[in-house]
């Protein structure tokens, strides 16, 4: 049953992150709105595409697992400080909020089942 759950827990956060890391690399129009906003440049926004889908897959490989979910969350953090920094409203945070609980849920999780 355990087992189980993180199996779900790794696939809700891998397909999270591939399409969140896809949408980068194919440069979304919303996304590339945002990173001129946080007054980054693309070419951070396609680094981030990159890492957040092979965190995605990390999460698969059991001696990457909680590395991966760390670093994702961390990714998290730092968006959601990025939304802050760039004054945008509060309900843009929710999906950052959201993975990063996740994340730090699986982090939990692993070292539970650990």
């Amino acid at each position: 049953m355990n087992t189980t759950l993180l199996i779900v827990l790794k696939a809700v956060v891998s397909l999270a992150f591939i399409i969140a890391g896809s949408a980068k690399l194919m440069k979304s129009k919303a996304l590339v709105s945002q990173f001129h906003d946080f007054h980054l440049p693309l070419e951070i926004m396609y680094l981030i595409g990159v890492v957040e889908i092979l965190a995605a897959l990390a999460l698969w490989l059991d001696v990457l697992t909680v590395w991966a979910f760390s670093g994702l969350a961390f990714l998290m953090v730092g968006a959601m400080s990025r939304h802050i920094q760039a004054k945008h409203p509060v309900s843009s945070l929710i999906p950052s909020a959201v993975l990063f609980m996740i994340c730090l849920g699986g982090i939990l999780f692993v070292q539970w089942l650990g």
